[in-house]
């Protein structure tokens, strides 16, 4: 960042104690500025910043901050001055929605704070942060403990409790009482400006004043203009405003200060808004902001802000200003959003001005393009639809669609159906080309909720719809993703040839499905018809099916299909025993996925490979972010869960770690009986092994019911064979307990699951002498004094021991430790381990201590 852009006035006095107290907290990974408005906090963390020898990011919040996507691009353009091509990486990335995309942002950090001096991120106004998905995020980023990396948090409030939690003894804190004018400060300033105050005088003044920053700046600006001092009465919001008032506001024209009361209906504002609203005199106003001390300016974006408090007293001035006034200035406020792509804010401006229709085709822009939106979009989106007067919204069309895709993204599949099929009714009596072109739009929803209800009728929509949108459907983005890192298959019901008939209903339809959804879908048939073979433990098929997915999506840059298609490949070679043949379809996906850098697809490379290590043993080189502490399904979107929560889950089992499992799937389980047909059966058979390994044997047999009922008739046997001896120990207990199952379908789980256990020992065998092999081959990037600390780190000896025991600095220990971390491309200590470990670097004993 420009350091002279930084929002303080090299006129006021630098205060050497205060900076001491940032020199200081830069050895922590979290300084907290708090303090109320007027106490200096953001100028003093500026005029600090502007000479410290670090590398710098800026930004300052807004309530509309609260929402993710306005949040990211917030912090994406703070990060650009400084660090561009990582923020090119992070705009490409998005909001990290997951906690694979969490890490994802946190290594991609990394890179760039290992690679120079230490990096701050300088956030202002916290106080404005209420959204649990941006705590979330701080969360994670305050954990990952980055050794060169500090976040300065400059706020009104204390910090939150989860902050406090992690950092009770590990955070530098500037309080209000440490911003405070001391009476000597005080005397220094007062000095410094040739005021020739007697002593007297300066110690009423900050009695008067209690130090507050504040206060005693506009006081000695009303005595540098009157040449005298007299006592304030209080130093109230009033006081304030009257200072502020008299010494500079009541000096400008009418038109200057009606324009600055406007600029004040938005916390930010930027050049093109000021030329819309300004018009031929746009050059004056400029000129004015420049010289006001209480706006700052970002030259990277062209936005404006005001000080807070000087921004209060402009909002009391709102009087002044007509509602047609305000009408044209959120106006002009949500075209500037638009162009910065700024939706969320342009949503909010044009509600606030009446323009509904542009307010509408934002959300609609939005919402229909995105697979997963985050949920304070979809109630802040909602919100937004919800209040629209009556007269605008009934029977608005795009009112209406806008509603039903936000209840898709809930999982609100019944509010969507009712939502669309009065659409639908309402569209079909109209011969408007238009209104066709809608019912095309409509009809596409509906297929997607009928998808969700795992309904064979989906395809039948998707032909409606591609006889009404020729050119596909408007609001999709043209191959976008849309199946991610997820199960499909899918069966309507539990009677036998249903796997069938579905099967053939989609490949009927596909060519209807790619056309709708713009090329999406690409190849979609051929993976459904491999999950649906390698189910039925159909492997040849499995694999031939898989590799005509591969063809078809390659050529429609349907990426996850590529990936997923992959991905049961290595499954169906697992299943026969085939190890080498399951090794290269894990590492044909991790290059095909490697040459992509997109971070969809990066997610299912994770995935895949943990799964690989996990199934062969390996559970201490599982990708992190998967069996991170963590991971929650309630504050995840319901349509981002997918395979990944499973393979935690399955964690969890193999760690005897029962009860956490239950708690995880059994919430899970509600959403999948909306959502993820195959992920409910695996989440059925993973409660039913926890609760029999816990003793619980009536909710063990009942979990297995329900497993069992969704899939015998159809011969689906792989998700029970997958479990090998631990299912054959549950059968023999159902047996016992006369739990009604077929019988020849016992024998058959049994004796393939016997089988597949014997294959996986051998396996796990190879895969063990092949690791050891892998690493004796690999070379240490490392220094040999690198690799000496890199041990004394997996013992878990603190920088000072180090220190000690190699008779070096702790400035040298620290250049050291940076080193490792970017040259293994680690984020902190334990990350540098399990890579030293898997590496072969250090030995895994040496790791005990971290894990």
């Amino acid at each position: 960042m420009r350091r002279q852009t930084l929002p303080y006035s090299p006129e006021l006095p630098a205060r050497q104690r205060i900076d001491s107290y940032f020199e200081q907290g830069l050895s922590n990974s979290l300084i907290t500025v708090s303090a109320a408005p007027g106490y200096g906090k953001t100028h003093e963390t500026a005029r600090w910043l502007s000479s410290a020898n670090v590398r710098l990011a800026w930004m300052r919040l807004t309530r509309l901050d609260n929402l993710p996507l306005r949040f990211w691009s917030n912090l994406v353009e703070s990060f650009r001055m400084e660090f561009p091509d990582m923020a090119d990486k992070l705009e490409e990335m998005g909001f990290p929605d997951s906690l694979a995309k969490m890490d994802a942002f946190v290594r991609i950090l990394a890179d760039e704070v290992y690679s120079g001096a230490l990096a701050v991120l300088a956030i202002d106004d916290c106080n404005t942060l209420e959204s649990p998905e941006i705590e979330q995020l701080f969360e994670f980023l305050l954990e990952a403990e980055m050794e060169n990396f500090c976040i300065v948090r400059i706020s009104r409030t204390e910090m939150r409790l989860y902050e406090k939690n992690l950092y009770g003894g590990g955070i530098s804190r500037i309080t209000q009482d440490m911003l405070a004018f001391t009476l000597d400060e005080l005397r220094d300033y007062c000095t410094a400006l040739q005021l020739g105050l007697s002593e007297q005088t300066v110690v009423r003044l900050h009695e008067d004043t209690g130090g507050w920053p504040l206060m005693i700046h506009l006081l000695v600006n009303q005595i540098r203009t009157e040449h005298t001092y007299r006592k304030s009465l209080d130093s109230s919001q009033k006081q304030i405003s009257s200072l502020f008032e008299k010494g500079q506001f009541s000096a400008y024209s009418l038109d200057v200060q009606k324009f600055l009361v406007r600029l004040s209906l938005t916390p930010i504002f930027s050049l093109d808004m000021i030329r819309q609203l300004a018009g031929p005199g746009m050059d004056e106003f400029v000129q004015v902001l420049i010289r006001n001390p209480y706006v700052a300016y970002e030259p990277s974006t062209g936005l404006y802000t005001f000080q807070n408090m000087y921004r209060d007293f402009l909002i009391s001035k709102q009087d002044m200003i007509a509602p047609k006034e305000r009408e044209r200035t959120f106006r002009a406020a949500g075209d500037s959003a638009l162009a910065y792509g700024h939706l969320l804010d342009a949503t909010d401006y044009y509600s606030r001005c009446g323009r509904f229709e542009d307010m509408v085709g934002v959300i609609v822009k939005y919402i229909a393009g995105q697979f997963a939106v985050s949920l304070p979009q979809c109630e802040f989106f909602l919100d937004k639809l919800n209040h629209l007067p009556t007269e605008f919204s009934a029977g608005h069309d795009l009112v209406d669609y806008c509603k039903a895709c936000i209840y898709i993204q809930l999982l609100q599949p019944d509010r969507a159906m009712e939502t669309l099929e009065a659409m639908a009714a309402r569209l079909e009596d109209s011969a408007d080309p238009k209104a066709k072109s809608m019912l095309g739009e409509v009809y596409e929803r509906m297929a997607g909720v009928y998808m969700i209800w795992t309904r064979e009728c989906f395809m039948d929509y998707y032909k409606k719809a591609a006889k009404l949108l020729p050119s596909g459907s408007a609001f999709k983005p043209k191959g976008m993703l849309r199946f991610k890192n997820y199960n499909i298959i899918s069966v309507e019901e539990n009677v036998p040839e249903a796997l069938q008939r579905m099967e053939t209903k989609i490949h009927e339809g596909i060519s209807a499905m790619v056309q709708v959804e713009g090329g999406a879908a690409a190849g979609f048939q051929y993976l459904f018809s491999t999950e649906a073979a390698y189910n039925t433990l159909n492997l040849d098929r499995a694999k031939q099916m898989a590799h005509r997915a591969i063809y078809d999506a390659v050529t429609a840059d349907q990426h996850d299909i590529v990936c997923s298609a992959y991905y049961m490949l290595a499954k169906a070679y697992c299943m026969e025993g085939d190890q080498l043949g399951m090794r290269e379809q894990i590492a044909h996906l991790c290059s095909y996925a490697d040459g992509l850098r997109l971070q969809e697809i990066n997610e299912i490379r994770d995935y895949a490979l943990s799964w690989y290590r996990f199934v062969l043993g390996d559970v201490e080189q599982i990708t992190p972010w998967i069996v991170s502490a963590q991971r929650g399904i309630a504050s995840l979107m319901p349509l981002a869960i997918g395979r990944a929560e499973t393979l935690f889950a399955d964690y969890l089992y193999s760690g005897e770690r029962y009860n956490e499992m239950i708690a995880l799937l059994e919430h899970a389980r509600n959403l999948y009986r909306m959502k993820g047909w195959g992920d409910l059966v695996n989440t059925h058979l993973l409660l039913a092994l926890g609760y029999h390994s816990l003793g619980d044997g009536a909710n063990a047999m009942q979990s297995l019911l329900d497993a069992y009922s969704m899939t015998w008739q159809n011969q689906i046997l792989a998700p029970f064979v997958e479990r090998g001896e631990d299912i054959r120990v549950l059968l023999r207990y159902a047996v016992k307990q006369d739990c009604p199952l077929d019988k020849a379908w016992v024998e058959t789980v049994s004796d393939k699951a016997q089988a597949y256990s014997k294959a996986l020992a051998q396996m796990k065998k190879q895969y063990k002498s092949d690791s050891k092999s892998e690493k004796i081959a690999q070379e240490n990037p490392l220094t040999k004094r690198e690799t000496v600390i890199l041990a004394y780190l997996a013992q878990g000896m603190m920088r000072e021991e180090i220190s000690a025991v190699e008779y070096v600095s702790i400035n040298t220990v620290k250049s050291h430790i940076r080193s490792i971390y970017n040259k293994l491309g680690a984020i902190n200590r334990a990350d540098a381990v399990r890579i030293g470990i898997q590496l072969g670097i250090i030995e895994p004993d040496q790791g005990d201590t971290m894990t």
